[in-house]
Order: structure tokens, then sequence, then C-alpha cells
């Protein structure tokens, strides 16, 4: 399989021509949107191709491209894409002849291989929780021996909610259909519809946590598939945004964990919530500041709960925190490489959105003891961050709270700090564990 490295100041024309690449070729998709983040690309990732979007628009960053490839005697294919490909109508229309052409000028290049022209999209299913009444016709795949069979069972405006969704996860469905020329509208309307029930849902006087939970795992999937557009960008926000909310709130600490933990959401949901919540708590403890100056922390600290494990999709991966547990596991070598590699892909999506709060990425890459993002620290030290260090304690609490309890046994907070006091050895971390320990004795 080939790889493309798409090269644009503009994240979201990238990400849906990488879209298009990743739908109609057997590829796999980089994005960079820096010189700095093209030469990180070039050195850690096996590319046979580079793209080009619009040269003319992005000259220096399209000239150090091929000023850096001369110097370093790099031989690699580069193909641009003008801008007579890259106008609003283009993008928008999503047209499958218009796209075939610049896949034709590609081919030109460096052999692809195709993949097969599906009529029928994949959706995951829990996407839909949020919307109403879809803007296509919703289809479900059944499996026979003679072939696959697409059967809508949803029309386009009909009415749906979160409950009549679920009936079709309890017949061990994971994915709902919609036709190829309908897959950019209807991703469109979800994106819409969840931003829309998120804003409402703040606005009203009821518990936003269930909602919450729904537009976390909707950005997440749609981050981790399609990667960033705008769109997608705004509902993340307005998640974030939610979860601030809750935490910040006038709700006792153990009201608030108890409806989060009964709540039918994801694990990673709950541990985003959780990191988020346990930092609020402590934060004004930690000597960092006053007022807004704490709030942007928080905030800070937000972004990096909800963004951190985004490629990390399975619960069985999520709950590998250390190296030690790594090692105790029978994964296969993309699970092992996506685990070694999540904190460094996270950190690098975070750099192609606009207006992050500062230092998220570095964060992340940090958020596993190590400083490049890759793998798991063998031993914990104090070279990284002070808010890494922070995040690495309190993440840690969670994962033993929820790990507890998806595994049904009896949750002792005890326990619990008798675990993580072995793991903490260092001063600057167990500094932490003592103010989450207070943070207890307080409630």
């Amino acid at each position: 399989m080939k790889n493309i490295l798409l090269v644009s100041s503009d994240v979201e024309v990238s990400s849906i021509f990488g879209l298009f690449f990743k739908t109609n070729f057997k590829v796999g998709i980089h994005i960079c949107a820096s010189k700095d983040q093209f030469v990180e690309d070039l050195e850690n990732k096996n590319i046979d191709i580079i793209i080009t979007l619009d040269a003319k628009r992005n000259q220096n960053i399209s000239e150090f491209v091929k000023s850096h490839l001369n110097t370093n005697g790099l031989n690699i294919p580069t193909f641009s894409i003008g801008a007579e490909y890259l106008t609003v109508d283009f993008i928008t229309s999503q047209s499958q002849a218009n796209f075939s052409k610049i896949g034709q000028k590609l081919q030109d290049v460096i052999e692809l291989e195709q993949k097969e022209a599906y009529q029928y999209i994949p959706i995951q299913i829990e996407n839909f929780y949020l919307l109403k009444s879809p803007n296509c016709d919703i289809y479900i795949k059944i499996q026979k021996t003679d072939g696959d069979q697409f059967v809508k069972r949803i029309n386009a405006g009909d009415a749906i909610d979160k409950d009549s969704v679920k009936k079709y996860q309890d017949m061990n469905l994971d994915f709902f259909y919609v036709e190829r020329e309908d897959f950019e509208k209807i991703i469109d309307q979800i994106l819409s519809e969840t931003l829309k029930g998120i804003v409402i849902a703040n606005k009203s006087k009821e518990s936003t946590i269930e909602v919450t939970g729904d537009s976390f795992e909707i950005t997440q999937n749609i981050l981790d598939e399609f990667g960033v557009r705008a769109s997608t960008v705004r509902v993340a926000r307005a998640t974030i945004k939610s979860i601030l909310n809750s935490v910040s709130s006038n709700k006792k600490l153990s009201a608030l964990l108890k409806e989060v933990l009964n709540n039918e959401a994801s694990y990673s949901f709950k541990r985003s919530f959780l990191n988020t919540l346990f930092f609020n708590e402590i934060a004004p403890h930690l000597g960092w500041g006053k007022g807004n100056q704490l709030n942007q922390t928080i905030e800070k600290f937000a972004f990096v709960s909800f963004f951190h494990d985004c490629y990390l999709r399975d619960e069985k991966l999520l709950r590998i925190n250390w190296k030690d547990d790594l090692d105790a596991t029978n994964f296969t070598n993309a699970e092992y490489e996506l685990l070694d590699m999540h904190a460094n892909k996270a950190a690098t999506l975070l750099q192609q959105i606009p207006n992050c709060p500062s230092d998220v990425d570095v964060i992340i890459r940090q958020h596993h003891g190590t400083n490049n993002g890759v793998g798991f620290a063998d031993k914990l030290t104090v070279s990284i961050s002070p808010i890494s260090v922070v995040f690495i304690v309190i993440e840690a609490f969670s994962t033993e709270i929820l790990n507890t309890l998806y595994d049904k046994k009896k949750l002792n907070i005890k326990d619990v700090f008798a675990i993580l006091n072995e793991r903490f050895t260092l001063s600057s971390y167990n500094k932490i564990l003592e103010l989450l320990k207070n943070m207890v004795m307080r409630r």
C-alpha cells in the first residue's frame, strides 16, 4: 500500500482530498500543514508520493518541499493540484467525475491500486444518535452466500431517534450504509445536527452528560475516519465546552461521578470527562494562577483529554496505560503499532486545528512519558512538562477507577491509591497524587 503525503495550509481542503484518495485507492493518507511537520513526516513515515495543493497560494511551503527534497537527495515523486481544482463549487459538490480527473493524472505519476467502486458507504451506527430525520435513504447490509444485499430500512425524511437507532445495534449491526452520492451530505447533516443537539442541551436545565457523550463519540469517529474539517472542529469545541460546563457546575463531586459512571457512554468519554473533572478540582491548588489564567489552563487540559486518544477506538486498547500493561497483551501487529504511534498521530492532528490552546500537541506527545509521542516510557522522568506530569497522574487515577468498575470489581479508593503510590515514586508525580487524595478526603 502506497503512502501519500498531502501538503497544504488549508487542512479542510486536505481532508476532503484525503477522503477522495482513501475512498478510491488502497493508500495511506498523511496530512501536513507546516514545514516542520513536513520534515518530521518524511523522517518518520514511509512516504511514496507527495502532493501539494494549490502551489501558488501555498508558494512558500511548496518551494520548501522542492528544496528539501533536492538538498537531501530524496527521489520521491511529487504532484501538484492547482487552483482550478480547488474552487468552492468543486470541493462542495464532491463531483466524482471531477475527482476522477485528478485520479487519472495521479496514475501518470505513480501506480496506485484502485479500490472496488462500492455503491454503498458504511457509517458507524452511533453517529446517527442525535439525528432527527436523515436527508437520504439509509440501508443495512445483509450478508448472503451469493453476495451482500443492501436493504433500505429508513427513508429520507423519516423521523428517527437514539432509541430507534439502538434497536439496530441490538441486532448486532455496527454500520448503516448510504449510497455513495449521498455520503458527504449525510456526514454534513450528522455534524450539523450534533452541534445543534449539544447547544440545545446546554441551554436547558437538564443534564447534558448523555448528549455530550454521544457528541464526543460522533466527533471522534469522524475525526478518525475522515480527518479535520471545519464542521468537525466546531462540534469538538462545543463538546469540550459542554464538558467544562458540567465539571464547573455547582454539583457535588460525588454526584457528578455517579452520573457519569452510571451513564451508558463509552469508556473513552468517561475517562476524558473524569480527567477534566479531577483536574478542575485540583487545579486551584497547583499555584498556576487564578481567574482567567486558571480557566485557560483548565481549558487546555480539557482539549488534551478530548483529543489524546482519538485514534484508539477500541476499549481494550484504551485500557493500556503503561508499558508493562502492553507487554502482558497479545495484540495484533497493527494494534501494537497503533498503540505505539497514537500519541504522535493525535499531536499531529492537533497541529492542523486552528486556534488550539498552546502546547496541547506537546502534552499529548508526552502523555505516556515519552517526549516524541512514540511508545510508552520504560520509566517516568521529570524531563517532561509539569502539566504533562499532572495529566499522567490524573489519567492513571481515572483509568484505575474505570478498569475496576468495567471488570465488575468493588471499587475501593484506598486500593487505587495504594497501586498508584507504587507507580509514582518521584516527588513531582507523588505531589499530584497527594492532591487527588486530599480531593477525595474533602468530599
